[in-house]
């Protein structure tokens, strides 16, 4: 993790975009380093803790969504459209097609 906190100080808070966070999601997710994860985000500027927090906690939840049973899936599914009062499609939409029907 130390490399990518180098990486997003030479990109600058102001430069991160959508792509960017799609970066680090994806590395977060292939490295997640649960070992020294404490010890590098204390080192890391506010501004970068706070993204990688963000990214860590949706990697989390995505890899909970995928380890799911499609029973599970679906029936969450149902109640986060319940709660938002958008369509189960629009869920499927919003979780990258994840769901099982």
């Amino acid at each position: 993790m130390p490399i990518l906190v180098l990486a997003l100080k030479s990109i600058k808070q102001y430069n991160v975009d959508d792509n960017t966070l799609d970066v680090v999601y994806g590395v977060l997710k292939e490295n997640p380093e649960e070992e020294t994860w404490q010890e590098d985000i204390a080192r890391a500027p506010r501004w970068i803790r706070k993204l990688l927090s963000k990214q860590r906690i949706k990697s989390n939840e995505m890899s909970r969504w995928i380890d799911a049973s499609d029973a599970d899936r679906q029936q969450s599914a149902y109640i986060i459209a319940n709660e938002k009062n958008i369509s189960v499609g629009a869920v499927e939409k919003e979780t990258g097609g994840l769901l099982p029907f």
